[in-house]
């Protein structure tokens, strides 16, 4: 092949043109702190990087499940631990009415405390969290317990929600229920605490001390159980986060190691590629032969 001073000089123009691309993309890195720009930079890496942010937002998505799911069980939580407080007063009260020491004039005043109780549990019953019903299953916009004194003793109390669940999934195999039905929770309460106020207002001493009693110390117990139930929730979910948590920060390390510069090896490399090119312009200006118009001048 026969060398020509043009196929020098095209020669040292690739060269010199590959040498300020690899000084660009050295430039590049530096300034964006990333191995790549383009997925045709590193398609492999590419790819590895939008599987890691897939997985953090994946993460953070049960991140965020997992603060409603705490929220909704926290609210509840604190509902049913006021219903307990009003049971336990209105079984102190039916004690009280049980007592043969207390006339029948003396019942009916209790018994005007324990509608107040019977109340303020119907009120417990219609708690929301922001819009929502929180015990009317997915029915959220409905009251749950509908309160009406002028029926039956046996049809005061009804249940208007469905007996669905909410769930939240708080990790890609687990999906937890964070509600807890009305129909089971209060309905039965409230129908036992009508129950009581009507034996009092009759001075069915009996009927407390045997039945009312007993029915009072059921839903307490009930309520007990749930309130145990979903502690053991909120447990789970703050474990659960803070494995999120320990996840988050392993993946957002291998990610960052996928992509990210090594900021040291990076300026190294560009005072290398720096001095090549500075040489290959100078090997150039070596090639370039001086043309008719130089000796002119």
């Amino acid at each position: 092949m026969r060398i020509t001073n043009n196929v020098m000089v095209g020669n040292m123009m690739r060269n010199i043109q590959g040498n300020m691309s690899d000084l660009d993309k050295l430039n590049q890195q530096l300034a964006s702190g990333k191995q790549f720009q383009r997925p045709s930079d590193a398609p492999i890496k590419v790819t590895n990087s939008m599987q890691f942010s897939s997985m953090l937002e994946d993460n953070n998505q049960y991140q965020r499940n997992i603060e409603q799911a705490r929220n909704w069980i926290s609210f509840s939580e604190n509902a049913l631990a006021d219903m307990n407080d009003v049971l336990q007063t209105t079984r102190e009260l039916a004690l009280q009415a049980a007592n043969s020491t207390n006339n029948e004039e003396d019942v009916d005043k209790i018994a005007l405390v324990v509608k107040e109780l019977r109340n303020e549990l119907v009120s417990i019953a219609n708690s929301k969290l922001g819009d929502n019903y929180i015990f009317s299953g997915q029915a959220t916009n409905k009251k749950p317990i509908v309160f009406d004194d002028t029926q039956a003793l046996g049809d005061k109390v009804s249940y208007q929600g469905d007996f669905n669940k909410i769930s939240r999934g708080i990790n890609p195999s687990i999906e937890m229920d964070i509600n807890i039905n009305g129909q089971y929770a209060f309905k039965g309460a409230i129908e036992d605490l009508n129950k009581l106020i009507d034996n009092m207002e009759n001075y069915d001493q009996e009927a407390i001390s045997n039945t009312d009693l007993a029915n009072l110390d059921g839903v307490i117990n009930n309520t007990l159980a749930y309130r145990a139930e979903l502690g053991a929730k909120i447990n789970r979910l703050d474990l659960t986060e803070s494995r999120l948590e320990d996840d988050n920060l392993s993946i957002q390390k291998l990610k960052s190691k996928n992509e990210d510069i090594d900021i040291a090896e990076t300026i190294m490399n560009l005072k290398m590629k720096e001095n090549v090119y500075q040489a290959s312009l100078a090997s150039g200006a070596r090639i370039i032969q001086p043309s008719l118009m130089d000796f002119l001048r």
